[in-house]
């Protein structure tokens, strides 16, 4: 990974696990450290800016499975299709419209300079200080050597890495998501001085306990993200038990490594710079889902309060 993120390769990766608890029975602690060596070189060139890859679904039988019960790969991938816009006459033309559209909010966002996000719904009050001078990304990337690319398909998100020390608050995760090969469903969170101090979950809580006891970073967040309702994986209806697709459901969260790429010039930052902008450094980063249905999201900014989505509605003008 480190050679191929040097001579500035890309990848193409496909996701979609057939098998989603194949380590059940896996001590958590070591499986979380386990899977996390083995992303470690990917994910650092990754997060440094000198890999470009794109991640697509490939439905299979055991993905069906999660999702319907049955080994239905047919109707998992109409439900993909429709996620992702092979429905339209030109799916790549209707890509290049929605990247354009995510990267104006992504300037209408930064144009706010907000200093705190606010995320309300069912369950969920939580809010979060960002970083001065962050930047929001939407739709494609552009890497150091100026080639233009969109690291996930699908995509339905806008953004940005907070301040790791400020978050106060609690969380309803919305969606099942999966750990080290762990299904965890009907997680809570509780955030207080920056940290995730108080967890609970129907299904799955020792693995995410395990993945927050990796280091000091685990329990800070890294990465708020807004979503609304015109996204494509939130009209399919669908629980993908995905990370990829459900993230892009509604707004989510991140806790673990931040991306530096959201503050201007960072790569050129060492570590303990980095820390004290704010930026998170974990070798986790894990994406949890707390949008959808009734969630509205508010901005502080220098002229007050502003909204951004109101029961899941995108409110900001572009």
């Amino acid at each position: 990974m480190r050679g191929w993120a040097n001579d500035g390769f890309a990848s193409i990766a496909l996701s979609g696990n057939p098998q989603a608890n194949l380590f059940a029975d896996v001590d958590p602690h070591r499986l979380t450290a386990v899977r996390m060596q083995e992303r470690t070189a990917s994910r650092q060139a990754v997060l440094d800016g000198r890999r470009r890859w794109t991640e697509v679904a490939a439905p299979n039988a055991g993905w069906a499975t999660q999702v319907y019960g049955q080994p239905d790969v047919e109707r998992l991938w109409t439900a993909v299709a429709f996620a992702m816009r092979l429905d339209e006459p030109d799916p790549v033309g209707r890509w290049r419209a929605r990247a354009t559209t995510l990267a104006a909010r992504a300037r209408a966002l930064d144009e706010l300079y907000i200093s705190e996000i606010r995320y309300v719904g069912e369950g969920t009050d939580l809010t979060v200080g960002l970083i001065p001078d962050c930047r929001w990304t939407g739709g494609a990337v552009i890497d150091p050597g100026g080639v233009v690319y969109m690291p996930n398909l699908p995509t339905e998100e806008v953004f940005t890495s907070p301040d790791r020390r400020l978050a106060e608050g609690f969380v309803r995760v919305t969606k099942p998501v999966v750990i080290a090969g762990q299904l965890v469903e009907g997680l809570r969170l509780t955030f207080a001085d920056g940290r995730i101090s108080k967890i609970s979950a129907s299904a799955g809580v020792d693995v995410v306990r395990a993945q927050l006891a990796t280091d000091h970073g685990a329990r800070r967040l890294g990465e708020v993200a807004l979503v609304d309702k015109e996204s494509r994986v939130a009209q399919a209806g669908t629980v993908f038990h995905n990370t990829l697709f459900d993230e892009n459901a509604g707004c989510h969260i991140a806790w673990g490594q931040s991306l530096p790429f959201a503050v201007d010039n960072s790569h050129e930052l060492a570590p303990d710079e980095r820390a004290a902008r704010g930026l998170n450094a974990s070798d986790v980063h894990t994406d949890v889902v707390l949008g959808g249905e009734g969630l509205t999201v508010t901005a502080k900014t220098p002229q007050g309060w502003v909204t951004l989505i109101e029961n899941d509605t995108w409110i900001l003008t572009n």
